[in-house]
This record gives C-alpha cells, sequence and structure tokens, in this order.
C-alpha cells in the first residue's frame, strides 16, 4: 500500500438503520455479550464488506489492536446464548455460523496454505514476524512456531513443509556492501539527479539500498578519518570529489518536503496533510506543514509565494490531542443510534459532567482528513439514508452512464473522494425501503455479482490494456478508471495458474499472457544493452564516454561503467553478449582510474552548473 495517500472528507456519515443497533440509553442488560455489537459491529462490517463474508480467523486482530477474531469466535460458539435482538443483529450482515468451530488440524491446514501461496509469490518462506495474510491470519508468527515445534510435529507435517523448501534456520545478517561498487551507484545516481543528496529509503533498480550506504557514509566519515586508516582517508577524498554534502544543506531539506507536497496537492486537491502523512524517507508532513504556518513571519519571501501557489492553507489548526480518536468515534456511533442521523451541530458536547465536542470533533474530520483507516470506519456509516444516500445514487448513475453497468468495484472512490465502492456493496447487505430498491433498479443494479462476472470483466479490462500498451505487464498497482484493480488481478492469476480453468488459460493465453514476466531490473537492462547495440552499429565499438545519453534519454554512459566494474559479479550470459560486442573491459589499475575519473567528471558536472547541488529532487 504510498505512505502520503488521502482521501478528502468531503462526505462523512449519515444515519445508519437504528435496527442495525441493539443498545439504546434506555436499555441495558447483563448479558457478557450484550454491548459488544455496539462496540465491534463497525469492525465486523468493514471485515464484511471487504472480504465478502464473515470468516474472520480466531487470530485475527485489526489495525486498532481489537482481537475482533477471539470475540467473534466466542460470539459463535455461545449462539444459542445470544438475546433474540442480537441473533437477529448478527444475522441480518450474514453470520456464517456453519464455521463456529474450527479443528487444529484445520487451522493448521488453512495457516499451510497461505505458506504455499506466500512461497509462489515471492519464491521463498522466509516470512517476517509481523506479517499478516489479507485475511488477518497471523502467518510470520505461525512460521516461527514451525520451526520451533521441528521434531515435536505430526508426522506428515514436516515433509509437507519440506515440500515447499521450508527453511527451519534463517540466516539474518546484512550482506556486506561492496565499497566501489556502492560508489559507483552513487556516480551514476548523480549523472542521473545532479546531486548526492540520496534519500535513506531509496533503492537502485537492481536492489542495492544506496541510501543507507550513503546515511552509513556521513556516519562513518564525516569527521576526518585517523592516518593509520589510508582506505578510509581515501574514500572521503573521493566522496568530496564528488560533491558529496556531509550534511544535507536545509535547503534541500526544505524542497524536497515542498516537492512532496507539490505531489500530495496534485494527487488530492489539497494541502491538508494530517499527523502521520509520511513521505518515503520518513518526513511527517503533517508536521511539516503545521512548521510552515508557524514560523510564516520567518520565512523567505519566496518560500511563501511558492507555498501560496498551491493553495496553501496557513489557518491554524485546532488542538485536538487530548481527545481519543477512537473514544470520539464511539461518542459519534452513539449520536447516531439516538438521533438515526450524524450530522452534529458544530457546537454540540456530549451529554454528562465534562462533555466531550464531538461536534468539533466532527469538524475537525472534515477539515483536516483522517488516515485511510479512520476515514474508511466513518466511511462505513456513510449513505445509509437521508440527503447523503440521494447523493450516493447520483454519483453511481453517473458511473453508469460513463462506464455502462453498476459493478462498481469496492475499492473504487469518486472523483470528490466518496467511498462509492463501498457504499454500493453496503446496498446488498442491508435492508432498503422498497423505493431505493425500485430506484437501484432503474440503473440494472447487480444485486448479486458472481465470480465468473468479475473474472470476465477483469479480462476485458485486459484486453483494452493489452491493445493499448502491447503487452500484459500490468503494474500491481494499477487501476482502471472504472476502479478496478487490474495489477492486483494479473499477479492473482499467474499466482493461481495451476488453479485456473482450461478455458480462462486459453483466453489468457491469446493476450500473449506473460505467466512469468521479465523482472524490471532486467527489463532495465535489456533496455540499455538495446542501446548499447545501436551505438556499435553507428560508431563501431563500445567506447561510450561517461556522460553521453541517448536521443530518448538512456544514460548509457553511467551504465557501461557500471558493467566495466561489475564484470566479477556479472551474469554469464550478459557476460558473453557483451563479449560479443567487443566489449572493452577494464584492467585492474584501469578501474581504479576509471573509479577516480568518474568523480572526476562529475565534479567538472557540478562545476559548470553550481545550481544543480540544490536542485530538488524529483518525485
Amino acid at each position: 500500500r504510498s505512505p502520503a495517500r488521502r482521501i478528502p472528507a468531503t462526505t462523512l456519515p449519515s444515519a445508519r438503520p437504528k435496527h442495525c443497533f441493539t443498545h439504546s440509553s434506555t436499555h441495558t442488560t447483563t448479558h457478557r455479550h450484550a454491548l459488544l455489537p455496539n462496540l465491534r459491529y463497525p469492525l465486523l462490517l468493514a471485515f464484511r464488506l471487504e472480504n465478502g463474508s464473515t470468516k474472520v480467523p480466531r487470530l485475527h486482530v485489526t489495525p486498532e489492536g481489537v482481537d475482533l477474531g477471539q470475540w467473534f469466535f466466542k460470539i459463535k460458539k455461545s449462539r444459542e446464548s445470544l438475546p433474540p435482538k442480537q441473533l437477529k443483529l448478527m444475522e441480518t450482515i450474514g453470520i456464517e455460523w456453519e464455521t463456529a468451530s474450527m479443528t487444529q488440524d484445520d487451522r493448521w491446514d488453512q495457516n499451510f496454505d497461505e505458506l504455499v501461496k506466500f512461497k509462489a509469490q515471492w519464491g521463498h518462506t522466509r516470512v517476517r514476524k509481523t506479517f499478516m495474510t489479507e485475511a488477518g491470519q497471523a502467518l510470520g508468527i505461525w512460521v516461527i512456531k514451525q520451526r520451533q515445534m521441528k521434531g515435536k510435529m505430526k508426522k506428515d507435517r514436516e515433509p509437507r513443509l519440506e515440500s515447499l523448501g521450508f527453511e527451519w534456520e534463517v540466516k539474518t545478517e546484512t550482506p556486506k556492501m561492496d565499497w566501489q561498487e556502492m560508489y559507483l551507484e552513487l556516480v551514476q545516481y548523480k549523472a542521473e539527479k545532479s546531486d548526492c543528496d540520496v534519500s535513506k529509503k531509496h533503492v537502485t533498480d537492481d536492489g542495492k539500498a544506496l541510501g543507507v550506504w550513503v546515511h552509513n557514509q556521513r556516519i562513518l566519515l564525516s569527521k576526518d578519518p585517523p592516518a593509520n586508516k589510508p582506505e578510509l582517508i581515501e574514500h572521503r577524498r573521493l566522496l568530496e570529489e564528488l560533491g558529496f554534502k556531509w550534511q544535507e544543506s536545509r535547503e534541500v531539506r526544505w524542497d524536497r518536503a515542498y516537492q512532496y507536497l507539490l505531489a500530495f496537492k496534485t494527487r488530492e486537491g489539497h494541502t491538508k496533510c494530517s499527523k502521520g502523512t509520511m513521505t518515503e524517507d520518513g518526513v511527517d508532513m503533517g508536521n511539516w506543514v503545521a512548521k510552515q504556518r508557524t514560523l510564516k513571519a520567518k520565512l523567505s519571501e519566496e518560500r511563501i509565494a511558492r507555498l501560496n501557489a498551491l493553495g496553501f492553507d496557513w489557518g491554524s489548526r485546532p488542538d485536538m490531542s487530548n481527545l481519543d480518536w477512537d473514544d470520539l468515534y464511539m461518542e459519534l456511533l452513539k449520536f447516531h443510534v439516538k438521533e438515526g442521523h450524524s450530522n452534529v451541530p458544530s457546537s454540540y458536547n456530549t451529554p454528562g459532567p465534562g462533555g466531550k465536542p464531538l461536534g468539533r470533533w466532527l469538524t475537525y474530520q472534515r477539515d483536516y482528513p483522517p488516515s485511510d483507516e479512520r476515514k474508511n470506519k466513518l466511511d462505513l456509516l456513510a449513505g445509509m439514508n437521508g440527503q447523503d444516500w440521494d447523493k450516493n445514487f447520483e454519483a453511481l448513475r453517473v458511473y453508469v452512464n460513463r462506464e455502462g453497468h453498476a459493478r462498481v468495484p469496492k475499492s473504487y472512490r469518486a472523483p470528490d473522494g466518496n467511498a462509492l465502492g463501498l457504499w454500493v456493496d453496503a446496498q446488498r447487505h442491508i435492508q432498503l425501503p422498497p423505493e431505493r430498491k425500485s430506484k437501484l433498479d432503474t440503473l440494472n443494479f447487480p444485486w448479486h455479482v458472481s465470480h465468473d462476472e468479475m473474472w470476465e470483466e477483469s479480462h476485458k479490462a485486459l484486453r483494452a490494456f493489452h491493445t493499448e500498451q502491447g503487452h500484459t505487464r500490468v503494474p500491481k498497482s494499477f487501476q482502471t478508471s472504472s476502479g478496478l484493480h487490474l495489477g492486483r488481478w494479473v499477479h492473482k492469476q499467474r499466482t493461481n495458474k495451476d488453479q485456473l480453468s482450461a478455458d480462462r488459460v486459453a483466453k489468457l493465453n491469446t493476450l500473449n499472457f506473460e505467466w512469468e514476466p521479465q523482472h524490471p531490473f532486467d527489463l532495465r537492462w535489456e533496455q540499455h544493452f538495446t542501446a548499447l547495440e545501436a551505438f556499435r552499429a553507428a560508431n563501431g565499438h563500445c567506447k561510450v564516454s561517461k556522460d553521453f545519453t541517448t536521443a530518448d534519454g538512456v544514460k548509457l554512459g553511467a551504465w557501461v561503467l557500471k558493467q566495466g566494474m561489475s564484470k566479477d559479479k556479472m551474469k554469464e550470459d550478459r557476460l558473453q553478449r557483451l563479449n560479443q560486442l567487443n566489449f572493452e573491459w577494464p584492467t585492474p589499475t584501469s578501474a581504479s582510474a576509471a573509479t577516480a575519473a568518474a568523480a572526476a567528471a562529475a565534479a567538472a558536472a557540478a562545476a559548470n552548473h553550481p545550481g544543480m547541488a540544490h536542485a530538488p529532487m524529483a518525485i
């Protein structure tokens, strides 16, 4: 999942039908589960809408830390003793009671099946401890337990794990980075970006943690090394000749944060970054934005002008730090149940001593959109009745006119940020008045969407992608204009190829479907090699100058330099292909000279273009 993704909370919760709750201000009961639906119902409903069922794994814990799986397991076990109202409540959302009990063998098989999927996707069984499956199973913890149980588990289990290449002992040491190799990566980075300001999380195309390496150099070499460490002295000299900054300047940090804010504004349409909106290199943009407001009087006119160009909101944010979000959310649920809507007046405080400012809190959610997780919890209340229902219906009508159908993916959001997909799915699972059902029928609303229909629709979208792009290498994050996560669907077809019918495999093959697509690193290498072939055909040799860039933007010179330095670690087939072009490999002595030459070339480029050193990084 981009760390800075935020959706404007333009439509906040409308009314939820009163029949969805059993608790009221005038009735209480001593039954041990009686109050739980009010506390856990939104989370159970969220699970139902997201996963299409209520088969909550017993170990499932929500992002809020609620042990929903354990609670739901107890509810199902005590089904016979539930009060009639709560039983009816649970059944209205489609509780699958038959899954109440699961044996230890069933749970082991379930986790093993998830491990099979993990291996198919990632090629290994080294599941990190915190890893959770999409359904909320703690697969990482289960894998650790299997290692601990080696020699003590049932006889058939060890062979099944070993058939996956299960690693009973996992090495944790980090591979050592070759200094010269990483230096050349930095040379190439500077050739492309015009500076050495590498973010700490930056990874090269072939998986090298360049950002971590640069961070380590600042720690190790910021001070002059001792005289008895000639290698470190040489490293520091080479970095300085490259224009390496031992501390990032404030100007660079500010410009980088500004570029992130620009990207955020382009994507979300506003500059109200919530606290916790993190960039890829760990900057909390919510804090940065708040700091610009605080320091406005001290900012330069140029910076104020640049922020104003984004429509920057200089208004101060109300202090809500002393309010517990989950506590206020529960107060909103109580208000909703009592009043039949959630249009809370801005001046409203909850009743009783020390009343909580629910109205101001809800206004804050509108003005400063919360995290996606919390936004989704609020969206679960939206669109159940009143004007919000009519607004969502009109949004659905627009969608149908554009796409030709009402099969809205659950993850789809309308252009104004409204969670239309969640609303559409909710209409299938709640009790609607006849007049609303009739209105939806005028749009040919699909009350039941089969897996076959969804597969055919996804295949149609892939066919359109293939016609436009000429291939089926859909990025995993790619989403169609209709909200369909086509990238995830394509990935799923590859993972589950053995489970697809012959007819579906044939349909995919007609599109030249790539069941094992080339890795992006390999594609990038092939792109540069093709450029080198063209260069040799035009010039009769492979002596590419270090700063040479092709007409279509391929940094061929930096790539050729890198190949020369990486001969000892290169794949055999690549080595042979380069030799067939009479590629000139540097000797050990010329390699050192080439490294120094690369640094000199980069330093010369910086000298000829002094403004480059402070250019903001592209997002």
